[in-house]
């Protein structure tokens, strides 16, 4: 109650009304005015101003260590810029802010064959562009290199990211570059490298992109065409009649009947390895989009990805053949990776934030990068996958060979394996040891002499700690704490000791003569909750059915061919093909379900089968072989079908009547192989999709009528 009674004074009820009507970016506002929670003063309130501020403090402070490689102020003219034009690719009004370290560089020189760059916007108030280039190394391990802050992307921005990068980055030789769906990228970096001879994309977009596309398709231009002239609707009768009369059958002709065959059939071409197999499937794919009237969809393919330049940029084929090795890199997720760690672990998803402020999150994420790559140059080279030596030009007989292609480039000086291999397991822990002891104390002298910025140092106190915990807990530790501040001769606890024999004294006692205590590295078991029941029960999540999973084409050979014998029916037709050799394991799965109604909803137990382009090939009993066609197309949620396995990834392989009598047992009818082999066209060796469905139907709806159920044989791919 806001009242003169529940308050002391006029004073209180004056700050209780202005606490209602303050809100939090009042306080936040206010505290950024008095610089309080920050170290950093702000020196501008103006972002401009405070950019250009930095920028400078850094060249004036670091010199040549500075990250800062190109700055190009919002309105400044330079050699670069071109006003000429409205469609200029870089004007006067461009910003462009260009970063990599020295330690970058060297990253870039070490691990060169391969480039990753992509770009991600939604980091500042001016949705500026974050350019970013990672490179690989012998682990598989994505490091940052170079980062770029631009107002926009475009070929002749990524030209400037490369021109100006360090010495050492710009001397590479690299080969493979791995990007999304654009050229950007590529025009701008062939100029400065022009050593790059393969584009390649990333498969993960590529997929998303095929598959939007395929699973939107709307069926045949003829049949759409028609509806759209003869069917005219108004806007009152538009809202679902379509999918009522799509769930009012319980076998029906959906859009899924040619999306999604065409993107199964994309997959199959994507993971194939064989060339000659590769565009006899591609004519099949051709004449299956042609042959069902599928324009829209050829179109599309014709203009993105069946071009001759960019089959190359995503086919499996032509990977394994640019080096003549097995290719693990197929998508650009480590470029992804860096993008989101930036925007979700380090800015916590907070978006406009300043320019300046995104300079200093960036020079301070570097230094984790940093240290991840110094931690691979002393890692045990036998540790490290044969195929990714192998794909960035280096052999993994040796620890220390060198790479095979270019020798000169591994400039980073590689530690001295003798210490570490064909030694006993006693005399390495010695010398462990005593490189540690040596590594520390020469840390230490370099911290002494050296000058270094504020964030490289919090980095190296950060690591020191851990260390120096490691080695206090340790029951095995004979490093002092005097010998680190300069007292480096020594390794017995006790000094006074004269015990020629330092592995006498009690493993127990620690540098500061204390016992240590265990307790800090056990971990703490969790307390157990109190045996009362919940209020409200938590829902179970169920198992979503409906999918279009395609792990089982990527992973198995057998199953793309299969699936690929049954496209190549459509195109050629069941007398010019053998029959295959070979079949796929397939997960066979038995059902006795009746019709169910509900309104105008029609189902086989929750089922709603689907025509489809093409299915499982499968033996017939007279040693040949059939297509299965008809796919589940939903399985409804805790439907009776659902509950016992079926899924949108079964194909329908037999069906029967079962009739109950009255003495309790049952009559079954005769097994029926729902195969599309009598229901193919003479001339164009297409399916009569309204022939097939009719035929089901006919059973589904005499069984519905004669109150009999069905018995019916689903099988599937195995993933």
């Amino acid at each position: 109650m806001q009242t003169r009674k529940n308050h002391n004074s006029f004073q209180q009820l004056r700050l209780f009304n202005m606490a209602l009507a303050l809100k939090t970016k009042d306080i936040s506002n206010r505290r950024k005015q008095l610089c309080l929670g920050s170290t950093d003063l702000l020196a501008h309130t103006n972002d401009a101003d405070a950019v250009s501020e930095l920028v400078n403090t850094w060249k004036r402070d670091l010199g040549d260590d500075s990250p800062v490689r190109y700055f190009k102020q919002v309105g400044q003219a330079n050699d670069s810029t071109d006003d000429t034009s409205k469609k200029s690719d870089f004007k006067s009004d461009d910003f462009i802010l260009v970063m990599q370290t020295q330690e970058q560089a060297e990253m870039m020189k070490t691990n060169q064959r391969i480039i990753c760059v992509d770009a991600t916007h939604g980091l500042t108030a001016y949705d500026y562009s974050l350019l970013s280039i990672v490179v690989v190394d012998k682990y598989g391990h994505g490091l940052v290199c170079a980062t770029a802050i631009c107002s926009r992307e475009n070929g002749v921005f990524w030209e400037l990211v490369g021109k100006a990068l360090r010495p050492e980055g710009k001397q590479i030789v690299p080969e493979v570059l791995m990007s999304d769906d654009t050229n950007s990228a590529w025009n701008g970096l062939k100029k400065v490298w022009p050593s790059l001879k393969y584009k390649l994309l990333c498969l993960w977009h590529v997929k998303r992109n095929v598959r939007k596309k395929c699973l939107a398709c709307q069926g045949p231009s003829t049949s759409r065409k028609t509806n759209s002239t003869n069917n005219k609707k108004t806007p009152s009768n538009t809202s679902t009649n379509d999918k009522e009369e799509e769930a009012s059958t319980a076998v029906a002709t959906t859009n899924r009947t040619y999306g999604l065959s065409t993107w199964e059939f994309f997959v199959i071409l994507l993971e194939e390895k064989n060339e000659r197999l590769f565009y006899t499937y591609l004519r099949a794919f051709r004449d299956n989009l042609k042959r069902h009237k599928l324009d829209t969809l050829s179109a599309y393919f014709e203009e993105h990805y069946f071009q001759s330049h960019r089959i190359k940029q995503w086919a499996r084929w032509y990977r394994l053949q640019m080096f003549d090795c097995e290719w693990l890199l197929d998508t650009n997720m480590h470029t992804e990776s860096w993008h989101n760690q930036l925007k979700t672990s380090i800015m916590e998803r907070v978006k406009n934030h300043r320019v300046d402020e995104l300079m200093k999150i960036i020079r301070k994420a570097e230094t984790m990068y940093y240290c991840k790559w110094a931690r691979t140059q002393i890692g045990v080279r036998q540790l490290a996958d044969p195929t990714w030596l192998t794909m960035r030009g280096e052999t993994g007989s040796s620890p220390t060979e060198s790479p095979t292609s270019r020798p000169s480039v591994m400039s980073c000086p590689e530690p001295d394996w003798n210490d570490f291999v064909h030694k006993e397991e006693t005399e390495r822990s010695t010398n462990y040891k005593k490189v540690i002891t040596e590594v520390l104390l020469e840390c230490l002298s370099l911290m002494k002499t050296k000058d270094m910025e504020p964030l490289r140092l919090k980095a190296i106190v950060k690591t020191s700690r851990s260390i120096r915990n490691a080695l206090r807990n340790s029951p095995e530790s004979s490093i002092l704490d005097g010998q680190l501040d300069g007292q480096p001769q020594s390794c017995n606890p006790n000094p006074t000791d004269t015990d020629p024999n330092p592995t006498d004294t009690d493993p127990a006692t620690v540098t500061r003569g204390e016992t240590v205590s265990y307790k800090s590295l056990r971990k703490k078991k969790k307390k157990k909750m109190s045996p009362v029941k919940p209020k409200y029960k938590v829902k179970k999540k169920n198992k979503y059915a409906n999918v279009t999973n395609v792990k089982a084409l990527v992973k198995n050979a057998d199953t793309r061919q299969n699936l690929a014998t049954s496209f190549l029916l459509n195109a050629v037709g069941w007398s010019s093909l053998k029959t295959p050799t070979t079949f796929p394991a397939l997960s066979v799965l038995k059902l006795r379900l009746g019709v169910i109604k509900r309104g105008r909803h029609v189902s086989l137990g929750g089922i709603i089968f689907m025509p489809m382009m093409a299915g499982v090939v499968v033996k017939d009993g007279s040693g040949g072989f059939d297509s299965l066609n008809v796919r589940v197309h939903k399985a409804r949620i805790g439907s009776p079908a659902h509950l016992k396995g079926a899924t949108s990834q079964h194909y329908l392989h037999k069906i029967r009547t079962v009739k109950t009598l009255k003495s309790g047992r049952s009559h079954y009818g005769v097994m029926r192989v729902v195969g599309s082999r009598e229901f193919r066209s003479t001339y164009t060796n297409i399916i009569k999709f309204d022939e097939l469905l009719s035929s089901i139907d006919d059973m589904i709806t005499d069984a519905y009528v004669d109150n009999n159920e069905l018995e019916i044989t689903l099988v599937s791919y195995i993933k």
